[in-house]
């Protein structure tokens, strides 16, 4: 179990690149991306909000299943996103919504 990072207003948190939050609801600075960084505990997730500039107020740490592994960190794809209950994004960056 890993914890993924969820805000009502951005959507869910995806990583950073180079050094900005990307959020799904607007994917502006990672290229396209249908995985979602997942941390280890609840407590690396607040660390990471708890480090942002800008952090929206309603975030949420969700529980989720992680179903990828790139370079020792864990990821989740918008499929294990949604069987977790959090809504899909487009990995493309568009703001229509995509299906898992």
């Amino acid at each position: 179990m890993a914890f993924v990072i969820y805000s009502e207003e951005l959507g869910i948190y995806l990583g950073r690149w180079p050094g900005l939050a990307s959020w799904s609801k607007f994917q502006r600075t990672l290229p396209a991306s249908g995985y979602a960084i997942a941390f280890a505990t609840i407590y690396d997730a607040m660390a990471a909000m708890m480090s942002c500039s800008r952090c929206p107020s309603d975030v949420q740490y969700i529980p989720v299943e992680p179903d990828n592994n790139w370079h020792g960190k864990q990821y989740a794809s918008i499929a294990a996103c949604v069987a977790a209950g959090l809504p899909a994004w487009n990995p493309n960056g568009s703001e229509e919504r995509a299906s898992a």
